[in-house]
């Protein structure tokens, strides 16, 4: 008999035994990135929050990570990341 549980919402907050890799954490919201996408600088977001960085704003947007290498963001620099979808 498999287990089943419920999928995470945005609202939930997941409490990880160990540190959570940078690398499957979303850059905007800070929690495990869903629906993986990758910024031309290389920093990930969930594909909601780049509907929320980019809604109702004038592009170029500064990329959320607000790293000094960080690009200027247009919503065609943000592509998504098929392998990390399997996470």
């Amino acid at each position: 008999m498999a287990l089943s549980l419920p999928l995470p919402t945005p609202q939930s907050k997941p409490k990880f035994v160990q540190r959570l890799d940078s690398r499957h954490k979303c850059c905007h919201c800070g929690q495990v990135v869903r629906n993986a996408m990758q910024t031309s600088c290389g920093h990930r977001v969930c594909e909601e929050c780049v509907e929320d960085i980019f809604a109702g704003k004038e592009e170029p947007v500064r990329c959320p990570a607000g790293e000094t290498d960080c690009d200027d963001l247009n919503r065609a620099d943000v592509g998504t990341l098929a392998h990390l979808k399997k996470i």
